[in-house]
């Protein structure tokens, strides 16, 4: 929590609060303590900091959240909005009081978790924790402010179908609603010694401050309970023009809606006009304004004029963002609802200034690196920062693992431009690996595993252009250096037991290759993965080998996922994929392990060619296993699955899928595998455990285990 000089705009203290979050801070009567709505493990309370000492009390601790708090002139008591606990409470210790409930209780009840609540407005007595309801409406109450010594409160409700402001009389137990503005206005607040009340309004798309210096005669107005738009069931309309409707304080129908969006004027009413309208009635009475639409809204000081139609508060009418003569002054509009603006006393203010956009990058995230210490290595530092612009227009990663020497360390830089609708990024690249892996980095293959160590420094960039909301078109590029170490012999020492490698041979690669993909993605995700929907892309890339180091080729890819639910929480998955690579340096493909053949060992299949095909059954298995031993605990969400993979990988006219004998057609070069799985999240990580069958469509082989961290496909 920071403390600011609001005349300097310097922080003058900074007060560290141990929560996860606060919100809505507001000063005690006497400025030593500041109550605020914070956030523990997910619950919301209401703290007292002392300014001072940087202590905190916890005025609550229950399931509801309590937010935006405010003092009442005494400091012993806090208005605040109450939201109140949306499951039904579980007991969280098993004893003999609550093991009957938690015995007979149905997690799996729709009626666990309550509906149709809102919000309300409570107070709290400091000393006691005594908590009592204020304002309790079928709408949601919210952002009390007290004034008139405690003795009333201003509100926002949407029990009218839109956020309006409401006066409660705190000691006669009763409310009422003083602005009728169709956009919605939030966050009043006041200052009794200025006679002045503050709030936000949404006007043409966006959220404006207002101030109005006339608090005293805005909360005499009154406008009757009911929808804030004119028409919507009224009670005592009496006719089109609405005249009834006026003495009421509600649009007529005849006023347009965009009156209601930016500034309005007001033509005053014609006095001469007398008779009976076309119903019958008289008329003579009633004063119709007339109400159009000027240019948009902005910050001004809003004067309330409440016009003279009678001495029923009541029937008191505030003029839709009228602008009149006062002083001889023409005076600004204000927002509708609100009445006119300006005064005698002050001129016009208008509360803010628009200055160009300054471009200022801030971390939005910043990792748990930091220093640690690596055997041959020594010291090192890792870490990784991503920041941004307030828009999201720009966006930078920096990512770095430094160690011993810039040579052996691993950097990453890249830049994002999302202002317009095409989207580029830049980044350049420097990783150190050490490997013992059938596959390099370029993609080429090894007949066997192979100890090496790669040096891999070059650059990167990306052009995306959106087609629709599901389909956008990729423009790829990736050109780096590929210096490589490859150590055949390893030899150890029969005394300290080091580990000595001998280096065989170096080779250097060059890898330039451009690519474009079209990419579709309309799929819709549960908390495992995707369950309806599709998604699928195709992309060619084209590897330009400008001399002998240089990598040439030219590689196509196909990948089409389709997601159906059958029924509540059941679905079915399917995924085909193909891919192939022609030229001097193909890239080589591997089937095999926990993503594509499951029933076979991690990249056990290779080839300039592939094939691959999965369908999966998905649905739930258990939702909540809870366990009395030792001590109360369980799991819960675990998923399950049954799958079908079949698959190949080939080099150019290499493949036989099937062959024939005396009992028919069986996979010859074809792999296939059926089998089961079970995934849930441990913490923050998704573990899938499976179990696969390989066969040949005839008899049933070698089962097999995988298990990985990640969502399915």
């Amino acid at each position: 929590m920071y403390l600011v000089d609001a005349n300097k705009g310097r922080i003058r203290k900074k007060v560290k609060v141990k929560c996860d979050g606060m919100a809505s801070p507001t000063w005690s009567p006497d400025g030593s303590r500041i109550c605020v709505s914070a956030n523990f493990g997910g619950q919301t309370d209401l703290i007292l900091v002392d300014v001072e000492t940087g202590d905190f009390e916890r005025l609550t601790y229950d399931p509801a959240d309590q937010l935006n708090p405010r003092f009442f002139p005494d400091g012993k008591r806090i208005a605040f909005t109450y939201y109140p606990e949306l499951t039904i409470p579980v007991p969280t210790q098993l004893n003999a009081a609550t093991r009957e409930t938690l015995t007979e209780m149905d997690f799996l009840a729709f009626n666990n978790v309550r509906e149709n609540l809102s919000l309300d407005i409570f107070e709290l007595e400091i000393d006691t924790g005594v908590m009592r309801p204020l304002v309790q409406t079928p709408g949601d109450d919210d952002s009390p402010a007290i004034f008139d010594d405690g003795r009333k409160m201003i509100f926002t409700s949407d029990v009218s179908g839109i956020n309006n402001l409401y006066i409660a009389d705190l000691e006669k137990g009763a409310h009422y609603r003083i602005t009728d503005a169709l956009s919605g206005l939030f966050t009043p607040d006041v200052v009794e010694s200025k006679n002045r009340l503050t709030f936000t309004a949404f006007i043409d798309g966006g959220y404006d401050i207002f101030i109005s210096d006339d608090l005293h005669r805005l909360v005499q107005q009154r406008y009757a309970d009911g929808p804030a738009v004119a028409g919507l069931g009224t009670p005592g309309k009496r006719d089109v023009q609405g005249s009834s409707l006026a003495a009421q304080g509600m649009a007529s129908t005849d006023i347009p809606l965009s009156a209601v969006l930016g500034r309005a004027s007001i033509k005053k009413p014609d006095l001469t006009r007398t008779g009976e309208d076309e119903n019958g009635d008289d008329d003579s009475g009633d004063e119709i304004f007339s109400v159009t639409a000027a240019d948009s809204a902005t910050i001004y000081d809003v004067t309330a004029v409440v016009p003279d139609v009678g001495d029923d508060p009541e029937s008191n009418v505030l003029a839709l963002g009228a602008t009149s003569e006062l002083d001889g002054k023409k005076k600004n509009p204000g927002i509708p609802g609100m009445g006119t603006t300006g005064g005698p006393s002050e001129p016009e203010t208008r509360g803010g200034k628009v200055s160009k956009y300054k471009l200022k990058l801030a971390p939005d995230f910043v990792g748990s690196g930091g220093v640690y210490f690596a055997t041959g290595y020594g010291f090192g530092l890792a870490n990784t920062i991503a920041l941004s612009d307030i828009l999201g227009n720009h966006r930078m990663v920096l990512a770095f693992n430094i160690q011993r020497d810039i040579a052996d360390s691993d950097i990453l830089t890249s830049y994002y431009y999302l202002k317009r609708r095409i989207n580029y990024g830049i980044g350049l690249f420097q990783f150190r690996n050490y490997l013992n892996s059938r596959v390099s980095s370029i993609g080429e293959s090894f007949r066997n595993y192979r100890l090496f160590a790669e040096r891999n420094y070059g650059m990167f960039g990306l052009v995306s252009i959106p087609l629709s909301t599901f389909n956008r078109l990729d423009f790829e590029l990736q050109a780096f250096m590929s210096e490589r170490q490859f150590f055949d012999k390893v030899e150890e020492d029969p005394v300290t037991g080091q580990l000595f490698y001998t280096e065989s041979r170096r080779s250097t690669r060059r890898l330039i290759e451009p690519s474009v993909s079209y990419v579709h993605d309309a799929s819709f995700y549960d908390m495992f993965g995707p369950i309806e929907g599709s998604r699928w892309s195709i992309s060619i890339s084209r590897g330009i080998g400008i001399d002998e180091t240089g990598v040439s080729r030219t590689t196509g890819y196909l990948d089409y996922r389709k997601y159906k639910r059958v029924f509540y929480r059941n679905s079915i998955a399917f995924r085909i994929a193909f891919a192939g690579s022609e030229g001097k340096d193909p890239r080589t493909f591997f089937l095999g392990g926990p993503a594509t053949l499951r029933g076979y060992d991690y990249l056990a299949f290779e080839g300039s060619r592939m094939a691959l095909a999965n369908i999966e059954y998905r649905f739930p298995l258990v939702d909540a296993l809870i366990l009395g031993f030792p001590g109360r605990w369980g799991i819960g969400n675990v998923g399950a699955k049954l799958f079908y993979d079949v698959g190949a990988t080939w080099d150019k006219n290499e493949l036989n899928p099937l062959r024939s004998d005396r009992n028919g057609l069986v996979f010859r070069d074809l792999l296939a595998d059926f089998g089961f799985g079970v995934h849930f999240y441990l913490g923050y990580f998704l573990l899938n455990f499976q179990l696969a069958w390989q066969t040949d469509m005839r008899e049933v082989y070698a089962s097999h285990f995988t298990f990985y961290m990640g969502p399915t496909f």
